[in-house]
């Protein structure tokens, strides 16, 4: 299974687990493969920055650097994407579609109103989540 975490997800995983957590726990044991790109990685590393100096909290670096080393790196530019009223969550539709995505993860209300792309649907992580007890 391939999957796109959005930001608010990876970084909610970093700095305070919960279900968020639980779902990076799952791509570290193997149970489904995270799909990456230069600009959302980018993303993610200016808000765990951001957060980290903002609330003195641990950097979150480790955390990074396994999800650069482990995740598939796709090149999604110039890819088609359906109607998101955010411009900024483009990429992470961008993303889903050029990795062939099954899952798009994601708490964003203008990603989850896009429902599906080609060939996955966004999904909250708490749906993502009960897929690995049904």
């Amino acid at each position: 299974m391939k999957v796109v975490l959005d930001s608010n997800v990876v970084i909610s995983a970093i700095f305070w687990s919960g279900i968020p957590g639980k779902i990076l726990e799952h791509w570290m044991q193997g149970r489904f493969q995270l799909l990456l790109s230069l600009e959302v990685f980018d993303e993610y590393q200016e808000i765990v920055e951001r957060l980290a100096k903002k609330y003195a909290l641990s950097s979150g670096s480790h955390v990074l650097n396994q999800i650069f080393m482990g995740a598939q790196l796709v090149d999604a530019t110039d890819i088609q994407t359906p109607h998101c009223d955010d411009p900024d969550d483009v990429m992470f539709l961008r993303l889903a579609i050029a990795g062939r995505a099954d899952y798009l993860v994601s708490g964003d209300k203008h990603l989850l109103k896009v429902g599906r792309f080609s060939g996955g649907s966004v999904v909250k992580p708490s749906f993502f989540l009960s897929l690995f007890y049904l």
